[in-house]
Protein backbone atom coordinates (compact mmCIF):
# COMPACT_ATOMS: atom_id res chain seq x y z
CA UNK A 1 0.00 0.00 0.00
CA UNK A 2 1.30 3.27 -0.72
CA UNK A 3 1.27 5.25 3.02
CA UNK A 4 2.96 9.28 3.84
CA UNK A 5 3.62 9.89 7.23
CA UNK A 6 3.41 13.06 8.15
CA UNK A 7 5.07 14.66 11.62
CA UNK A 8 2.73 17.90 12.50
CA UNK A 9 4.93 20.96 14.04
CA UNK A 10 2.70 23.25 16.19
CA UNK A 11 4.96 26.38 15.01
CA UNK A 12 5.73 25.46 11.22
CA UNK A 13 8.27 22.99 9.57
CA UNK A 14 10.82 21.13 11.75
CA UNK A 15 14.00 23.63 11.32
CA UNK A 16 17.18 23.04 12.54
CA UNK A 17 19.76 26.00 12.54
CA UNK A 18 22.69 26.44 11.02
CA UNK A 19 25.90 27.06 12.94
CA UNK A 20 27.48 30.10 11.07
CA UNK A 21 26.52 33.17 11.88
CA UNK A 22 25.64 35.07 8.75
CA UNK A 23 26.51 38.45 10.17
CA UNK A 24 30.46 39.44 11.19
CA UNK A 25 31.77 41.08 14.39
CA UNK A 26 28.37 40.18 15.80
CA UNK A 27 29.81 41.36 19.64
CA UNK A 28 30.83 45.02 18.00
CA UNK A 29 34.66 44.26 19.08
CA UNK A 30 36.12 44.69 16.30
CA UNK A 31 36.75 48.47 14.83
CA UNK A 32 37.55 49.90 11.68
CA UNK A 33 39.64 52.86 10.74
CA UNK A 34 36.83 54.97 11.33
CA UNK A 35 35.98 54.02 15.50
CA UNK A 36 33.07 52.18 14.40
CA UNK A 37 31.96 49.11 14.79
CA UNK A 38 33.77 47.26 11.35
CA UNK A 39 31.16 45.29 9.22
CA UNK A 40 28.59 47.64 10.75
CA UNK A 41 27.04 50.54 9.11
CA UNK A 42 26.50 53.25 11.15
CA UNK A 43 23.09 55.64 11.15
CA UNK A 44 23.15 58.42 13.34
CA UNK A 45 25.16 58.52 16.73
CA UNK A 46 25.20 55.13 18.27
CA UNK A 47 27.40 54.61 21.29
CA UNK A 48 30.00 52.41 21.17
CA UNK A 49 30.78 51.55 25.02
CA UNK A 50 33.89 49.84 25.45
CA UNK A 51 33.59 48.37 28.83
CA UNK A 52 34.69 44.61 29.90
CA UNK A 53 32.61 44.75 33.30
CA UNK A 54 29.02 45.75 31.33
CA UNK A 55 29.40 43.89 27.75
CA UNK A 56 27.61 40.68 27.65
CA UNK A 57 30.38 39.32 25.88
CA UNK A 58 33.61 41.72 26.79
CA UNK A 59 34.87 43.60 25.60
CA UNK A 60 32.38 45.94 24.06
CA UNK A 61 28.59 46.79 23.55
CA UNK A 62 26.64 48.93 21.72
CA UNK A 63 23.67 51.72 22.68
CA UNK A 64 20.95 52.67 20.03
CA UNK A 65 17.79 54.35 19.67
CA UNK A 66 15.04 54.46 16.92
CA UNK A 67 17.39 57.10 15.26
CA UNK A 68 20.66 56.20 16.23
CA UNK A 69 21.40 52.60 15.45
CA UNK A 70 23.95 49.97 13.58
CA UNK A 71 22.73 47.91 10.30
CA UNK A 72 24.89 45.15 8.49
CA UNK A 73 23.85 43.38 5.09
CA UNK A 74 23.72 39.40 4.72
CA UNK A 75 23.16 37.22 1.96
CA UNK A 76 19.62 35.85 1.77
CA UNK A 77 17.16 33.88 -0.51
CA UNK A 78 13.66 33.96 -0.79
CA UNK A 79 11.72 31.42 1.45
CA UNK A 80 14.17 30.35 3.58
CA UNK A 81 14.05 30.64 7.15
CA UNK A 82 16.14 33.27 9.22
CA UNK A 83 16.55 33.77 12.99
CA UNK A 84 17.70 37.19 14.32
CA UNK A 85 18.84 36.57 17.80
CA UNK A 86 20.94 39.28 19.85
CA UNK A 87 21.15 40.22 23.53
CA UNK A 88 19.93 43.86 25.12
CA UNK A 89 19.01 45.38 28.19
CA UNK A 90 18.45 48.89 28.98
CA UNK A 91 18.82 50.68 32.75
CA UNK A 92 15.43 52.59 31.97
CA UNK A 93 12.08 51.26 32.76
CA UNK A 94 9.78 49.88 29.33
CA UNK A 95 12.18 50.08 26.64
CA UNK A 96 11.80 47.58 24.05
CA UNK A 97 14.49 46.16 21.33
CA UNK A 98 13.06 45.53 17.57
CA UNK A 99 14.59 42.69 16.18
CA UNK A 100 14.46 44.10 12.51
CA UNK A 101 15.30 42.45 8.88
CA UNK A 102 15.09 44.76 5.93
CA UNK A 103 15.05 42.61 2.62
CA UNK A 104 16.94 43.72 -0.12
CA UNK A 105 17.03 42.67 -3.75
CA UNK A 106 20.48 42.45 -5.40
CA UNK A 107 20.76 46.29 -6.56
CA UNK A 108 20.02 46.45 -2.66
CA UNK A 109 16.70 47.92 -3.16
CA UNK A 110 14.20 47.35 -0.60
CA UNK A 111 11.61 44.53 -1.12
CA UNK A 112 10.00 44.56 2.44
CA UNK A 113 10.63 44.45 6.34
CA UNK A 114 10.37 42.47 9.45
CA UNK A 115 9.74 43.66 12.89
CA UNK A 116 9.32 42.16 15.76
CA UNK A 117 9.41 44.38 19.36
CA UNK A 118 10.56 42.99 22.70
CA UNK A 119 10.24 44.71 26.02
CA UNK A 120 13.68 44.57 27.39
CA UNK A 121 15.08 44.34 31.23
CA UNK A 122 17.88 45.65 33.33
CA UNK A 123 19.68 42.42 33.12
CA UNK A 124 21.14 41.29 29.45
CA UNK A 125 18.59 38.36 27.79
CA UNK A 126 18.49 36.72 24.78
CA UNK A 127 15.74 37.72 22.36
CA UNK A 128 14.82 35.68 19.21
CA UNK A 129 12.50 35.41 16.20
CA UNK A 130 12.87 34.02 12.90
CA UNK A 131 11.53 35.91 9.36
CA UNK A 132 11.01 34.83 6.29
CA UNK A 133 10.72 36.99 2.70
CA UNK A 134 8.59 35.88 0.35
CA UNK A 135 9.81 38.26 -2.15
CA UNK A 136 11.16 36.21 -5.62
CA UNK A 137 13.97 38.74 -5.70
CA UNK A 138 15.12 38.77 -2.43
CA UNK A 139 18.63 38.48 -2.25
CA UNK A 140 20.01 39.87 0.91
CA UNK A 141 18.66 40.51 4.41
CA UNK A 142 19.76 43.74 6.17
CA UNK A 143 19.36 42.93 10.10
CA UNK A 144 19.21 45.70 12.53
CA UNK A 145 20.27 46.87 16.14
CA UNK A 146 18.14 49.35 16.98
CA UNK A 147 15.59 50.01 19.70
CA UNK A 148 11.77 50.94 19.07
CA UNK A 149 10.57 54.08 18.89
CA UNK A 150 11.11 56.08 21.94
CA UNK A 151 13.42 53.69 23.61
CA UNK A 152 17.10 53.15 24.22
CA UNK A 153 18.39 49.80 24.96
CA UNK A 154 22.31 48.09 24.95
CA UNK A 155 22.83 45.86 22.50
CA UNK A 156 25.54 42.84 22.09
CA UNK A 157 26.11 39.70 20.44
CA UNK A 158 23.91 39.94 17.34
CA UNK A 159 23.30 36.76 15.08
CA UNK A 160 21.58 35.97 11.33
CA UNK A 161 20.89 32.19 11.41
CA UNK A 162 19.86 30.67 8.32
CA UNK A 163 17.24 27.77 9.13
CA UNK A 164 17.34 24.62 7.47
CA UNK A 165 14.42 22.80 6.08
Amino acid sequence: PNAKLYKLHPSGPALASSTANLLTNAGFDTLGADHNPSSWIVFGKPSLVDSPKLAHSPPAFVEVTQDDMYCQKAPARSGEFYTVRLWARSDLPGQSVWLQILWLDAASQMLGTSIWPASVSSKWEEYSTTFTSDKPATAFAQVYARAAFGNRVQVDDVQLLEKKR
